[in-house]
């Protein structure tokens, strides 16, 4: 991993290796000043640290707007004729969307639906730069996913861990590229992580009706996920099994199992009943002009199965000119498992392991999740924004910019770093490292990243799951601080459970004007003071 498969430009790797190693030795030392902060955050008042949180994200939105309004420039793929569909629909240029483009991919219909929805809003408004305006939403969904990402963080392991998790929140989502391309990846980055926090409050709530109640939004989260990117499922799946086969919660474990039952059936059948409407909602739209019921074009899961085995097992396009060119749906279906079947058996068992070691190198080892590479890295394109603070941005975010190897390298240190983070606990041990909410993180990515191995897959498909590795490296980085600071990995009192006393503004236990009660996280104050 430390040499992974470069698809568009290298790196050095001695510096990034230095870099790396660097960050990981800095790293009690960084927690330390990340508990000061947090001890600072929580001795303020509630409206003062609301205040702190409003400010930091209006940071947050305001850096992404402005590398998003740089580099703006229409990709010239899937993301590009989402947005000319929307925008079509929203101006009224057009009354249907692309048949051609759609019936094969219906996946995209929800999202071209939606972002059609808030870019009428803009058009009505007096709008002119439509795409700007995608730009916009985009840096929400992504500041709101920081958001979420910091109050998960806070209620599993305190407002040390929340306040690491900020820096590689800003690395990988408030610095990248990808701010520039209103895409499934990018707009669908709020599911994962928002049910992982319903399956923490799930976790806390002691009345079954509560339980239900929110299993049953995890249910409909995970269906207007899927209909974005249909890999927000796996979350879903994961705390299904988690619920199974753990049985510490608030509910006494007299009645576990039937709460488990109940809450498996009311999540996958608000999941059936929520994915049942969308279907039903885009069918009677108005916008289609064929019938997605019937649809007989789409291309079935084989194409992406015998895609995901040739090349680096990411787009080709010779296989989407062949799938095309079948008209039956049986044929296109039994011609995806034949050529699959056809590549595997060339290459052998053994050839077929090599196979995978390089695609899962491309897939998990590019610190920029392929910016730039979809297509608009063929050749320079021409940005439009021209003002002096763009021509900046565009030095370090444009990748043919003087200064894009660097960041490009920056990004590259901390991926490692990170990855080295998330694969710790193989060697770390610590109750938080194991709690539920970080098995069902680990059980998603598990499930994400054999899904991208057998099928299409490039890095651009992990994106959406950046604050999954972004909390996990922080349990594992709060874990190893304490540990050189001579503690324990986990205080006594901790019992790698949630903190059921916690709300999602207090999380580490504390508040303004009172110590820290019994069953408080980490003692910050007491960890900054003790002896490095």
């Amino acid at each position: 991993m430390i040499s992974p498969v470069i698809l568009l430009w290298g790196f050095p790797l001695g510096p990034v290796v230095l870099a790396t190693a660097t960050t990981v030795v800095v790293l009690p030392t960084l927690f330390r000043l990340c508990a000061a902060a947090a001890a600072w955050f929580d001795r303020r008042t509630a409206w003062h640290r609301g205040l702190v949180v409003v400010v930091a994200l209006g940071c947050f939105f305001a850096v992404e707007l402005l590398i998003g309004y740089a580099v703006r420039v229409l990709p010239d793929w899937d993301a590009g004729t989402i947005y000319s569909n929307a925008a079509g629909l929203a101006t009224g240029s057009m009354r249907t969307i692309d048949a051609d483009y759609y019936s094969m991919y219906p996946n995209n219909i929800v999202l071209t639906l939606l972002l059609a929805g808030y870019l009428s809003v803009l058009h009505q408004l007096g709008a002119t730069d439509l795409y700007l305006g995608g730009i916009a939403l985009n840096a929400l969904a992504m500041t709101t996913a920081v958001f979420l990402t910091l109050v998960a963080a806070r209620k599993m392991a305190g407002t040390a861990s929340a306040v690491f998790a900020l820096l590689p929140c800003t690395a990988f989502i408030a610095l990248s590229p990808w701010i520039a391309v209103p895409y499934s990846d990018t707009l669908g980055m709020v599911f994962p992580v928002l049910l992982l926090l319903l399956f923490l409050q799930s976790r806390e709530a002691k009345k079954p009706v509560y339980v239900y109640g929110l299993w049953v939004a995890m249910g409909l989260v995970s269906a207007v996920g899927f209909s974005i990117k249909p890999t927000v499922v796996f979350v879903l799946i994961a705390a299904a099994a988690v619920l199974v086969f753990t049985k510490k919660n608030a509910l006494s474990r007299s009645r576990h199992a039937s709460v488990v039952i109940g809450c498996l059936l009311l999540a996958f059948g608000a999941f059936g009943v929520g994915s049942a409407t969308i279907k039903a909602a885009v069918a009677g739209s108005g916008t289609l002009s064929f019938n997605v019921n019937t649809n007989d074009k789409e291309f079935p899961v084989t194409h992406f199965l015998k895609m995901g085995a040739v090349g680096f097992g990411g787009f080709n396009g010779p296989d989407v000119v062949e799938t095309k060119s079948i008209n039956s749906v049986e044929g296109r279906f039994q011609n995806g498992l034949d050529v699959y079947r056809e590549r595997v058996s060339a290459m052998g068992p053994w050839g077929y392991l090599a196979f995978l070691d390089i695609k899962g190198k491309a897939i998990l080892g590019d610190g920029t999740f392929f910016t730039w590479g979809e297509g608009m890295a063929r050749q320079p394109v021409e940005l439009v924004a021209r003002d002096p603070v763009s021509k900046a941005v565009q030095d370090y975010f444009y990748y043919d910019g003087p200064h894009f190897a660097f960041l490009r390298a920056f990004w590259q240190s901390l991926w490692f770093a990170t990855l080295l983070l998330v694969a710790a606990p193989l060697l770390i041990r610590g109750r938080s490292l194991v709690q539920p909410a970080a098995i069902v993180m680990r059980l998603a990515l598990f499930a994400l990243l054999l899904f991208l191995l057998l099928f299409e897959g490039r890095s651009r498909y992990l994106y959406m799951y950046v604050p999954f590795f972004i909390l996990l490296a922080a349990l594992t980085a709060g874990t190893m601080a304490r540990r050189f600071a001579g503690r324990p990995a986990e205080p006594a009192h901790t019992s790698g459970e949630e903190n059921a006393g916690s709300d999602l503004r207090g999380g580490a236990g504390t508040s303004a004007g009172r110590a820290p009660g019994p069953h408080a996280r980490p003692d910050q104050a007491a960890f900054i003071a003790a002896p490095h």
